[in-house]
């Protein structure tokens, strides 16, 4: 294994790096302390080496530090795009300042023009390597953290991508897979959002998980995906190839110790299980007095074929918006500019606005009511009564504010358990009066 820098990162970390010599930038998400362990799945050569969803390069620079031998090296990523241009075209000039909130609104302001400089400093000023518009400026914490070490990984990082001429892209991940043309000698880097995660500088809806499932299990090229333990992925692709807990590096650990369990899938060595879902519309009888009469497999089952039905008009949703509606109004807006009837009094009149295709991704109040049905509620036990204490009165309130505070939080359950309670506490205190 090569010589690392490590920027923005401390302790356990930065002692077990020294040694090596890679470009490590922090970033939610960032995969610096994950990518030793993902470069040991990944073929040691091949044609072309796609990081998909780059973030800061991380998987990358480890990757061409360990002398992985590719022909082609690419880095995706449509929210860093420019941050990876800046370490090409200017990463050899740049040197880091002091960090305080003067330089970080200085750089901050500077960002929005895309100066060079601020796109650098953004990970070594910004709260866990993020951006400035989400993420915000670090604190005072210690470690190797200097203006000094830093300048050194980018001009690192320069090199590597001047040595290896990484093309840098910043496309939609299912256009940037479409127009590389991957075959068998191929390798994809898959570390989207998280599911469920928000971190600031991205967020988990910025893809659709089915549908890049549906294109994983039938791809031709070899591919590694990163995500914590998500149900949708076990039946996807099976087990993963390896998983790891971890704590969370985006919250503060300080006040809470979250983790979450890391974890590796790739195709490659395997035959994935494939799934042919057909569409078919509800049946007219699915009422609920219907399911009343099911056995628990039953239910199972009919929630499994929904889940289904679910993923594939998902899925067909998103393939109408790539390949039809997109396109065509990329190409009406062409044909119609400074023309008469215009761009948009073409599609006023078949009834397009942004406000439709808003409410096509609208989620009602039925998926409301089915998330909070699967969400596991934390139901805190009310404190004991003290009847000898409080007055009837008195008991009756305090049940009723927090009856109140399950409706607003929107837990439907514990708040009819709550009512049920209250309606039992009034009809007691009535009987004793």
């Amino acid at each position: 294994m090569a010589p690392t820098f490590v920027a923005g990162q401390h302790g356990s970390m930065a002692r077990a790096a020294k040694s090596e010599k890679v470009p490590i930038f922090p970033y939610p998400g960032g995969k610096g302390r994950l990518s030793p362990k993902i470069v040991e799945y990944i073929p040691k050569k091949g044609r072309k080496f796609i990081d998909l969803f780059a973030g800061r390069g991380n998987i990358t620079f480890r990757a061409i530090s360990e002398r992985l031998d590719y022909r082609e090296w690419v880095l995706n990523d449509n929210l860093t795009g420019p941050f990876f241009r800046a370490i090409r075209d200017h990463g050899d000039k740049f040197k880091a300042t002091e960090k305080s909130h003067e330089e970080y609104e200085r750089y901050a302001e500077l960002a929005k023009h895309a100066d060079p400089d601020a796109l650098l400093m953004e990970p070594f000023l910004c709260f866990n390597g993020g951006t400035y518009k989400a993420n915000n400026l670090k604190g005072a914490g210690g470690g190797r953290r200097t203006p000094e070490s830093y300048t050194d990984v980018v001009r690192h990082a320069h090199r590597l991508l001047v040595e290896k001429k990484v093309r840098i892209t910043d496309k939609d991940w299912w256009d940037c897979l479409e127009a590389e043309q991957l075959g068998p000698d191929d390798f994809v880097m898959v570390d989207g959002p998280y599911i469920g995660c928000n971190v600031g500088a991205y967020v988990a809806e910025s893809i659709c998980p089915t549908e890049l499932i549906a294109y994983l299990q039938s791809a031709k090229f070899n591919w590694l995906l990163t995500e914590h333990e998500q149900p949708l992925y076990v039946t996807a692709f099976g087990e993963p190839a390896y998983k790891k807990e971890f704590q969370l590096r985006s919250c503060n650990v300080q006040k809470t110790r979250e983790k979450r369990t890391e974890c590796i899938w790739t195709n490659i060595g395997k035959t994935l299980p494939t799934v042919t879902v057909t569409f078919q519309p509800v049946p007219e009888d699915r009422t609920q007095t219907y399911y009343t009469k099911l056995s628990v497999p039953k239910l199972l089952g009919e929630i499994k074929k929904c889940m289904g039905s679910m993923d594939y008009g998902r899925n067909q949703m998103c393939k109408e918006m790539r390949l039809r509606l997109l396109p065509a109004l990329l190409e009406l807006k062409k044909r119609t500019y400074r023309k008469k009837p215009g761009y948009y009094d073409c599609l006023k009149k078949i009834g397009l606005n942004g406000d439709l295709v808003r409410q096509w991704f609208y989620r009602g109040y039925t998926a409301e009511e089915a998330i909070r049905e699967l969400d596991k509620e934390e139901e805190t036990q009310p404190p004991p009564r003290k009847r000898d204490e409080q007055s009837p009165e008195e008991l009756l309130l305090e049940h009723a504010d927090r009856m109140a505070k399950a409706i607003l939080e929107g837990k439907t359950t514990y708040a009819k358990k709550l009512a049920t309670e209250y309606i039992e506490t009034r009809n007691e205190s009535r009987v004793s009066a």
